[in-house]
């Protein structure tokens, strides 16, 4: 699977289709995948990829489940949208189960580029007890 998330009409296809019956919990309207991606991109910023490495890294999400208070295991969905050159696309879609309590999913996946940037940023400033470079 690989849909533009700009193609609104497929994108609710792709969830409605991996959703099936379930809405309470699951993923059930598609232009809140802008919101996952302008969060995966501020995080990708925040940590100093640049918008060229960003190609190839992803997001996971799955949403936080109802309080403990509720007894009983739900659907929900899990996406995985991974960044092209400027877009980004839906690649992942499907119903999982989940649990009473169970917090948000959000992992980001970088590519091995982007994580020597990751490095070089959150080395950028440091030196050694000596004074000396990294």
């Amino acid at each position: 699977m690989k849909i533009n998330i700009n193609k609104q009409e497929q994108i609710q296809g792709a969830l409605d289709t991996a959703n099936g019956r379930a809405q309470a919990q699951a993923i059930t309207y598609a232009p809140y995948l802008a919101d996952i991606v302008e969060r995966a991109e501020s995080e990708l910023e925040s940590r100093g990829v640049s918008k060229k490495e960003r190609a190839g890294c992803a997001v996971e999400f799955v949403p936080a489940g109802p309080s403990k208070a509720y007894k009983y295991n739900y659907k929900t969905t899990r996406l995985v949208l991974t960044r092209g050159g400027k877009d980004w696309f839906l690649t992942e879609c499907e119903s999982v189960e989940g649990w009473p309590g169970q917090g948000e999913i959000f992992k980001i996946r970088v590519t091995e580029t982007a994580l020597d940037q990751i490095k070089r940023h959150a080395m950028r400033g440091l030196v050694g007890v000596d004074g000396g470079e990294l």
